[in-house]
Order: C-alpha cells, then sequence, then structure tokens
C-alpha cells in the first residue's frame, strides 16, 4: 500500500479532494455547462 500503510485519515482525504478539486476540474465544468447548459450543474454539483 501507498506510504507503506501509513498514511493516516487526514492526509488520504485531503489527497483525494485535492485530486477531485483539480484545476481541470474546475475548467471542465466550467466548459461543460457553457456548452450543454446550466442543467449540468446540477450533476458537477452532486459530486
Amino acid at each position: 500500500w501507498i506510504a507503506g500503510g501509513q498514511l493516516g485519515w487526514l492526509l488520504g482525504g485531503a489527497t483525494i479532494a485535492a485530486t477531485n478539486t483539480s484545476a481541470g476540474t474546475f475548467i471542465g465544468t466550467i466548459g461543460v455547462v457553457h456548452e450543454v447548459g446550466w442543467s449540468f450543474a446540477w450533476v458537477a454539483l452532486s459530486r
């Protein structure tokens, strides 16, 4: 396992949060909402 299984829950959660909220996510979501419409915004917010 990564870090020999010694990665704490706080650091692990922060790592997952940082990955899910990367710059590509923000830019991509804005682009999709622009193309598809505001109905996609609910999908993005539900994640």
